[in-house]
This record gives C-alpha cells, sequence and structure tokens, in this order.
C-alpha cells in the first residue's frame, strides 16, 4: 500500500469494502466494452454502420 502513496494509517480508516473494490478495479484496456467501442477497434464509425437497420430492430422492417 505504501508504494501506492497510502499509508496504514490511513488505509485502516477506509471502508473495507470500498477498498476490495478499488483495489480489484481492472486496468482500462482490461475492462469490458461496449458495442460502440468495438466497433471503433475495428475502425468502424458507430454512428455510420450500413446494412444492420434491420437487425438493429430486431428484423422489424421500419423504413
Amino acid at each position: 500500500m505504501i508504494n501506492l502513496h497510502v499509508m496504514p494509517e490511513e488505509y485502516e480508516q477506509q471502508d473495507y469494502y470500498l477498498m476490495l473494490e478499488v483495489m480489484s478495479a481492472q486496468a482500462k484496456e482490461d475492462r469490458p466494452q461496449g458495442v460502440s467501442g468495438y466497433l471503433k477497434t475495428l475502425g468502424i464509425d458507430p454512428n455510420n454502420v450500413q446494412g444492420t437497420e434491420g437487425r438493429l430492430t430486431n428484423g422489424e422492417n421500419n423504413q
């Protein structure tokens, strides 16, 4: 904890469950991402996806 600049006295005063949550946090690149983030990693603009209109509305034709 000292390497993370948290003194033992300060650590002992914190909420146990909050500290567990903080210590188990994943790095940003290891966190799950949403569909928009995944499309961006593939180089696809999520706001300009062609041909998915029917699938995005459960097959209903809304044209």
